[in-house]
């Protein structure tokens, strides 16, 4: 299949809320948003003991406090997640994150060509999508 052409949603953010807002809007576009799989849920839960790991992904604020938590989850999404399309909403990231950030995303875009991966920024007061 190639890259972006599946229905299945992951969803990352930092906030439960808000994943659930993006995943209501894709579903009414005909996005299906699938229960990640019982062993990822129990890894993030190891990382981050109060993560929302079903799907959507809430990984909550922690992740500007360590931001390697970013790789772990995105990682476990693409890789492990059983999607087509991961959306990741990071609106707590500023331009400091994004050395740290920017390699990951490249990293999976490049490895893994069965999953689209599409992350947006919230930057100072204005949207970047990358």
């Amino acid at each position: 299949m190639p890259a972006g052409t599946g229905r299945r949603l992951g969803i990352l953010s930092p906030s439960g809320g808000l994943g659930i807002l993006i995943a209501d809007a894709l579903g009414e576009v005909g996005f299906s948003v699938p229960e990640m799989p019982a062993d990822l849920q129990a890894e993030w839960r190891s990382l981050v003991p109060f993560c929302g790991p079903r799907n959507p992904v809430d990984m909550t604020a922690q992740l500007v406090n360590d931001t390697a938590l970013y790789e772990r989850f995105v990682g476990g999404l693409v890789t492990r997640g059983g999607v087509d399309v991961v959306a990741a909403f990071l609106p707590l990231i500023t331009d400091a994150y994004l050395p740290a950030i920017r390699p990951i995303m490249a990293q999976y875009q490049a490895d893994v060509h069965q999953v689209q991966l599409t992350m947006s920024l919230a930057l100072l007061g204005f949207a970047v999508s990358q």
